[in-house]
Order: structure tokens, then C-alpha cells, then sequence
């Protein structure tokens, strides 16, 4: 035998060694230790797995962040209040002169702003506020009185604006859309101060299309929809206080080109972007004011007429927007069509109030309410077409009311009558087309009232009227009555009987005292005649329809 066998060998019984060794203390560690019971799982279910979805374990993350809130607000408030307490009592005993004061609120605001990107990586809630803070100040110092005794108002204006560019600056560096949305709106309250009310015109317009330009581009590239929203309901404001403020050719034409601006962005920024955070939803409401808007923009521009002029150009403004619709339907987001044609329907009514008598009026706000409901068939997401249709009718249903109420009272003319049936119909056809069944029912009641008020406003002017009124009403009843008992209706048939028993109620309460004796006595006679009559029909009508209707 060779060394290299005799050192395999060895080498084999050292392993043998280790592994009895390794047995022996696995048997007296299962001796030691009694065994652990083994769950059993059944197997798994052939077919799709079925996923849990377990809740999350509760954290304290949202205390912590919870908690950081309140002591940062409550601790820059707190610093706020020592700065400017002690600031005023510096100030009041003379210690701090006007330029010291002034060149200490810079640089507090260029601190904040500085504190605010510092943290921007670590602590994003207090960059948006240290920062925000820091362009406000900006502006509070600039369109403050100590700072308009140091200088003129020309240096104001423009270091506001340059407070601005240095607002949206800070806004897209530090990626925070609330420095955005402050910048913008103490801009504007700053410039107002600043020119107490009544800014120069021309400068304000430059800056203001200056402001809607550059404010509009980084909201739509950080896709800020908040800033969107905040930036056009801003446009609107300031576009008709410069139409409104313009005195000569050349501040007219200056307001239409701001006032142009502010109109592409409501038609076309809106419907940029996917996403769908809660301000998507303020800014699709915006939108709805533009046609009524542009409207009041020109007639308070160029229009001394306010009844034929303003409703032709009310319909123009309409008409245009709707032309827009039409165009780029593909295009833009159905909300945004609904809102845009939302207001043009707005502007339509106005057209019509200023065009057309009131009772015209009346039958085109229904047949406009009609028609909004027909675009929401057709037009996805049109809710908000639902909604001002809706309005329509009720003021069209209300008119209506009062019309014929007063009418019942006073003869009108026929063709009030007329205006007053064209709406009725309106709403019946409204209520057909609204699809569901509770609206149906609801709108079926209000025409059925308004029906009969109406059938009474034109017949109780008669000779005999009343009874006329009377026989109207029980014909009516008896109508419905038959229909529901045919169609198998039972709540038709039971609207039939209510009428009826108005019919009946009206007789006693009503017609006893008014109608003459002779035409009370076939009055009476007649309805209560019809009424056993029908009584008798009425179980061989639903049999007869259940033989036809029943399988065996």
C-alpha cells in the first residue's frame, strides 16, 4: 500500500468520525426538545389564484408628518409675530431707519427663499412654505408705503414684476406649484396696491399678457393643473376689468389681444394632460364661464344697446364657441366640451332675454333645456349638460306656474296661452328623453300640474267656465285612468283616480258656489254618470287585456 491510499483511508475514517458525531447530537437535541406540531395546508385550488389583499400595517408615519405640520406652521407663525413685534417697536422708538428696515425685510425674504431650497431634498412640506413666504414678502415689501416714500411708483411696478420672474424662478427650481400659485395672485394683489386701485393701463396690460404667457408655458410643462385653474380664473378677472378700464382705440385694441389670450387658453390648455387630481376638476369648471364672459368682455367694450345688439352678439359669441366645439371635438377631453358648451348655452339664454318678449323667451330657454339633453345622449361625460339642462326646465316649469296662476286670475292674451302650452310640451318632451324612470315620473307629475293649470287659466274665462274647467279635468282623469288600466300600469292608473278625485273635490268646494244651478245639477249628472260608466268598463278592459297578454 502506497502513502496516498493509507492517507485516503485516514482521511475517509476522520468523515466517518464527524458524521456519527453529527447523528449523535441530532438525537439528543430531538430527545431534548419535544417535536413542534407541523401545520398542514390543504393544497392548492386548481383554477385562478386567489390573491388577499391584507391592509397595511398601521405606521406613524402620518403622526410624525401630522405633527411636523403643526409645529412648523405654528413655529414660522410664532417667529412671524416676534419678528414683526419687535420690528414695529424698533421702528416706533427710532432705533431702525427706513432703509435699514427695508434692506432687513430683503433679507429676510432672500433667507426664507434661500432656508427653502436648502431643504428642498430633505423637506419638501417646508420648502413650500418657506419659499412661498419668501416670494410674498417680495411683494409686500415693494407695494408697501415705506418703500413708495423711498421711491416712485414706476421702481414699483417694476420690481414687482421682476418679483415675478424671481417667484416662477423659485417655483420651477424647487418644483413646488403652491410658490407658483402665490407668486401669481400676490402679484396681482401687489400691483393693485401699488397703483391704488387704478394701475396704468398699457403697463398693466404688458404685464398682465406677460404674466398669463409665462405662468400658462411652466404650468403646462410641470403639468401644474392647479396653477392652470388658478392662472384662467385670474385671465378672466383681469381680462374684463382692462376691457371695462379701456378708454381710447388703442386701449380697446390692447384689451381684445389680452382679452384673445385669455380665451385660447380656456379653449385649448384644459383638455392638455392626462392626469386627473382633484384641481383637474376646478379646472374644467373654468372653461364653463368663457362664452358668457367673452360676451360681457364685448358688450362692455362696444355695445350702447343692451336689447337687439347685445343678444345678436350673445348669439354670435355662442355660436362661436360651439363652432369650436364642433371642430375639435376629437380633440379635447369630453369634459371640457361639456363645460364649453355649458357656457355657450349660457350665452344663448342671454341672447334670448335680450332679443325675444318674455314669453318667447321662456319657450326657447325649455327647447334650449331640450336640446342640452339631446348633446348629453351624444356627447360622453356630459353631466354637466344634465345639470344646466335641468336648470332651464325648472325656470321654464316656474315660469309657467306664475304665467297661468295669474292667467286662472286675469285673461291673458293667447298668446301667452300659446307660449305657455309650447313650454308644457317642452317638458314633457324633456322628461321622455331623460331616460330614467324617476325622472320620468317626476317630470310626468310637474306637466300633469302644470297641464291642468293651464286647461283652467284658458277655459275659466268662458261662460260657465268652472263646469267647463270641471268637465276639462274629469276627461283628463279618465284618460289616464283607462291607460293605466289597459297598459297594466297600476301607478298611471292611480294618478288617473288622484285626478279625478280633484275633480271631484273642486265640484264640492268650488262649482257649488259658482256654477249655475241647472248647469251644477248636469254637471253633476254627467261626471257622476261617466263615473259608474267606467266603473263598470273598467274590470273588462284588464281582463280582456290580461286573456290577450296571459300564456297558458
Amino acid at each position: 500500500m502506497s502513502d496516498t491510499d493509507e492517507r485516503l483511508e485516514g482521511l475517509e475514517s476522520r468523515i466517518a468520525a464527524i458524521e456519527a458525531a453529527i447523528e449523535e447530537l441530532r438525537e439528543q437535541r430531538a430527545a431534548a426538545s419535544p417535536p413542534q406540531p407541523v401545520a398542514t395546508q390543504p393544497p392548492p385550488p386548481t383554477g385562478s389564484p386567489i390573491v388577499v389583499d391584507h391592509p397595511p400595517a398601521p405606521t406613524r408615519a402620518a403622526l410624525r408628518i401630522d405633527s411636523e405640520v403643526l409645529l412648523k406652521w405654528g413655529g414660522v407663525g410664532l417667529v412671524v409675530l416676534a419678528v414683526g413685534f419687535g420690528v414695529s417697536t424698533a421702528i416706533q422708538r427710532g432705533w431702525i431707519g427706513p432703509l435699514l428696515q427695508l434692506a432687513g425685510g430683503l433679507v429676510l425674504a432672500f433667507g426664507l427663499i434661500g432656508l427653502g431650497i436648502r431643504l428642498e431634498s430633505t423637506r419638501r412640506a417646508w420648502t413650500h412654505a418657506l419659499c412661498s413666504g419668501g416670494v410674498a414678502s417680495l411683494f409686500v415689501i415693494f407695494a408697501s408705503d415705506l418703500f413708495l416714500d423711498q421711491a416712485n411708483t414706476d421702481v414699483a411696478f417694476t420690481l414687482t414684476f421682476v418679483s415675478g420672474l424671481v417667484g416662477v424662478g423659485v417655483a420651477r427650481l424647487v418644483r413646488s406649484e403652491w410658490v407658483g400659485i402665490v407668486t401669481l395672485l400676490a402679484g396681482v394683489i401687489g400691483w393693485l396696491v401699488i397703483g391704488e386701485g387704478q394701475p396704468p393701463f398699457m403697463d398693466s396690460g404688458a404685464a398682465f399678457v406677460a404674466a398669463l404667457v409665462v405662468l400658462t408655458a411652466v404650468a403646462i410643462e410641470r403639468q401644474w393643473f392647479g396653477l392652470r385653474a388658478v392662472t384662467g380664473l385670474v385671465g378672466l378677472i383681469g381680462g374684463l376689468a382692462l376691457a371695462m378700464a379701456a378708454d381710447t382705440d388703442v386701449e380697446y385694441t390692447a384689451a381684445m389681444v389680452a382679452a384673445g389670450l385669455v380665451a385660447v387658453i380656456l379653449l385649448v390648455v384644459p383638455s392638455l394632460g392626462d392626469e386627473m387630481p382633484p384641481w383637474r376638476q376646478i379646472e374644467f369648471r373654468v372653461p364653463t364661464l368663457l362664452a358668457p364672459w367673452a360676451w360681457l368682455v364685448i358688450a362692455s367694450s362696444f355695445i350702447d344697446d343692451f336689447d337687439t345688439e347685445a343678444g345678436l352678439v350673445a348669439f354670435a359669441v355662442a355660436a362661436v364657441v360651439v363652432g369650436f366645439v364642433a371642430a375639435f371635438r376629437d380633440r379635447l377631453l369630453a369634459i371640457h366640451l361639456a363645460a364649453l358648451v355649458v357656457g355657450a348655452s349660457v350665452t344663448v339664454t342671454i341672447g334670448v332675454g335680450a332679443t325675444l318678449s318674455t314669453e318667447v323667451a321662456w319657450v326657447a330657454v325649455a327647447v334650449q333645456g331640450v336640446g342640452l339633453l339631446v348633446l348629453r345622449r351624444i356627447m360622453p361625460g356630459g353631466w354637466l349638460l344634465a345639470v344646466n339642462a335641468g336648470a332651464l326646465l325648472v325656470a321654464a316649469a316656474i315660469s309657467v306656474f306664475v304665467s297661468a296662476e295669474y292667467a286662472w286670475r286675469n285673461d291673458a292674451p293667447i298668446g301667452d296661452d300659446l307660449a305657455n302650452l309650447a313650454v308644457i310640451i317642452a317638458l314633457g318632451v324633456a322628461g321622455w328623453i331623460a331616460g330614467r324612470l324617476e325622472v320620468r315620473a317626476v317630470a310626468g307629475f310637474v306637466v300633469l300640474g302644470l297641464s291642468l293649470l293651464w286647461l283652467g287659466s284658458v277655459l275659466v274665462h268662458l261662460p260657465q267656465g268652472q263646469a267647463i274647467v270641471s268637465l276639462s279635468w274629469a276627461v283628463v282623469g279618465v284618460a289616464i285612468l283607462v291607460a293605466g288600466a289597459v297598459r297594466k300600469i297600476p301607478q298611471l292608473g292611480n294618478v288617473g283616480l288622484g285626478v279625478l278625485a280633484l275633480t271631484v273635490g273642486k265640484l264640492l268646494l268650488v262649482d257649488m258656489a259658482e256654477v249655475d244651478a241647472l248647469w251644477r245639477a248636469g254637471l253633476f249628472l254627467a261626471v257622476g254618470l261617466s263615473l259608474l260608466r267606467l266603473g263598470f268598463l273598467l274590470p273588462r278592459w284588464t281582463d280582456a287585456t290580461a286573456a290577450t297578454t296571459t300564456e297558458p
